[in-house]
């Protein structure tokens, strides 16, 4: 029987960045020795010959390859490894201008003067690498600064000197030598400073052993003795990110691992209805730049499944067979959206909206066979949303609720009934109290109509459930960790497992799961700095709601209806078009 084989991979870039990354760095590492020992030997050549024919070729030459090398340095940048060639760079310019030539003190003390410039250089570099830790990265860089530096202040006079022997009608002054002196330091201390301020920011000291292969991230990562090295989040969602650029923020050096299923990166959730007008909305809809992840030294691995968590060997195992190992597991992995038995929902026209490839569908569906109708099931915030999308590209809508009004658990009577105006002036029919109970279909499979329990029916060719979520926890479940509705986790969000947190839609406090976007965030804030050995807690606060367009700015939070001995201070000084009201408990803001 053949075995399965399973490819360990190591946290990495996105493919596409780390190949494009990976052929850089040969391009870099192989352009570095190449151009060092052209010019060692350059400058040998020249302290041996003292042609004067030769004098401005071989200034020109040693100033090209210089720039060259100095510019490698700076390219390979934080990721340059400790070099003597690095090291040796400032030393070997000094002595190039300052050792006297083979033909004045012979080759013997020539070549010996040389090499004590040389090895002092080198012993500095190896006492600052040693010394300065945190910025060590950054040395090559500095090195090749002072190379720079060096070089040009002693050259200028020479370059001067070589382009006015180019031609009879040149007159070139002191004055421009001294500006490639300035020009050259201000370069070099400009270029410095940024490669100063990258190290400062994201130092990146990895220590690999012995039995470890190198490359990003693999094998453990230097960090605060508190933090974990490696954080694995799974789940690219509002509760994912969030997690990540906490994780970031608190640990510079932790090595961050993103992984989520869906191809796109991190999106607004709650406005991915205006996908219905076309993907000229999709720009509006994301909350990162697209190389952000990159730029926060964040490794993200989109349209990659987690099909399993091993919990003894911590790792989580991909789709493709791969598998990625953690020191700490945060579970972002959202929810669906719940999909009540409603038969005949199985078929062309009928739709859930959760995600953006959802609403895509829906538009499709929409250009492909041109219904007139649409009845939307729920009348929550996405419901609302959708009905009025769809009313805007000019379909029949009416929105079904089970409830008595309209964003029933954020609303009461009053600000209910702005709603409806609001609604109605939308051409969307709303009907409370009403239940869907069958998808009607024709005999070539499309819908004709939806019948409510009641016996009634309501005729449409398009049908959109927006009736709840329900967490994604198939996951968490086959790893043996506590589920019920959610993930089940402490106020630490913590789960079962000391090694694994979660947060977001799928996470379960107290029996609850509330689905709300803020929620998502601190419950994702608090789980990262608990990942890195923090000692958190998660205290719910209320959920705030908001429905916004054009003509409409609907906000609600806490508590909605006054309890006795509660003060409610109302203002509808506008009558219908306006509805503040404010509940008091103790002289307590409470909603």
């Amino acid at each position: 029987m053949q075995q399965a084989m399973t490819t360990v991979l190591h946290p990495a870039r996105p493919i596409g960045a780390a190949t494009r990354a990976r052929r850089q760095e040969r391009a870099r590492a192989a352009l570095f020795p190449i151009a060092a020992t052209i010019l060692f030997g350059t400058v040998i050549l020249r302290k041996w010959v003292s042609a004067s024919d030769a004098v401005a070729a071989a200034t020109l030459v040693s100033e090209a390859l210089l720039a060259v090398l100095i510019g490698c340095l700076f390219l390979r940048g934080r990721r340059a490894r400790p070099t003597w060639m690095a090291g040796a760079l400032p030393g070997l310019v000094l002595g190039y201008f300052l050792v006297p030539g083979a033909a004045t003190t012979g080759a013997a003390p020539m070549a010996s003067q040389m090499l004590i410039f040389i090895g002092t250089s080198v012993a500095l570099y190896l006492l600052l690498y040693a010394a300065l830790r945190p910025i060590r990265q950054a040395l090559p860089a500095a090195f090749g600064m002072l190379a720079f530096s060096f070089y040009f202040w002693h050259a200028a006079p020479t370059i001067v000197a070589s382009l006015n022997s180019l031609g009879p009608g040149l007159d070139l002054d002191a004055s421009l030598a001294v500006a490639i002196r300035t020009a050259a330091l201000g370069l070099g201390f400009l270029w410095l400073q940024r490669v100063l301020w990258t190290e400062i920011r994201f130092p990146d000291d990895t220590t690999v052993t012995a039995r470890e292969r190198p490359g990003p991230c693999n094998g453990p990562c230097r960090a605060d003795p508190r933090a974990s090295r490696r954080i694995v989040i799974v789940g690219a969602g509002i509760a994912g990110a969030t997690a990540a650029a906490s994780a970031r923020r608190q640990a510079s050096e932790a090595c961050i691992t993103v992984i989520g299923d869906e191809t796109r990166m991190t999106y607004n959730r709650t406005a991915i209805t205006a996908l219905l007008h076309g993907d000229d909305a999709a720009e509006g809809l994301q909350l990162y730049a697209p190389d952000w992840f990159e730029r926060q030294g964040i490794r993200l691995r989109l349209g990659n499944r987690v099909i399993a968590i091993d919990r003894a060997a911590r790792r989580v195992r991909l789709r493709s067979g791969e598998s990625v190992p953690y020191d700490k597991l945060i579970l972002a992995t959202g929810a669906g959206a719940w999909v009540p038995d409603l038969p005949g929902f199985q078929g062309p026209g009928a739709f859930v909206v959760r995600a953006a490839r959802d609403v895509r569908s829906i538009r499709r569906y929409i250009e492909r066979n041109m219904p007139r109708r649409a009845v939307v099931v729920g009348a929550g915030l996405l419901g609302i949303e959708a009905a009025r999308e769809l009313a805007r590209i000019g379909l029949d809508v009416t929105l079904l609720s089970n409830r008595a009004r309209p964003l029933d658990r954020q609303s009461d009577s009053a600000s209910a009934q702005i709603l409806l105006t609001h609604l109605r002036e939308l051409g969307i029919a709303f009907e409370p109290l009403a239940e869907a109970g069958r998808i009607l279909r024709c005999d070539a499979g499309t819908i004709r109509g939806l019948r409510l329990r009641d016996g009634r029916t309501r005729h449409c060719e398009l049908v959109l459930v927006c009736a709840g979520i329900a967490p994604a926890t198939e996951l968490a479940r086959e790893a043996g960790l506590a589920v019920g509705r959610g993930v089940r986790v402490d106020s630490r969000m913590c789960t079962a497992d000391p090694d694994i947190f979660a947060a977001g839609d799928v996470a379960e406090r107290d029996g609850r799961c509330p689905g709300l976007w803020s929620v998502a965030q601190e419950q994702a804030e608090v789980a990262a700095s608990n990942a890195l050995g923090g000692n958190l807690e998660y205290r719910p606060v209320p959920g705030l709601t908001v429905l916004k367009t054009e003509d409409l700015d609907y906000r609600a939070i806490g508590v909605l209806t006054a309890c006795e001995g509660d003060e409610e201070v109302i203002d509808d000084g506008r009558g219908a078009s306006r509805y503040r009201k404010l509940i008091l408990r103790g002289n307590v803001p409470v909603g």
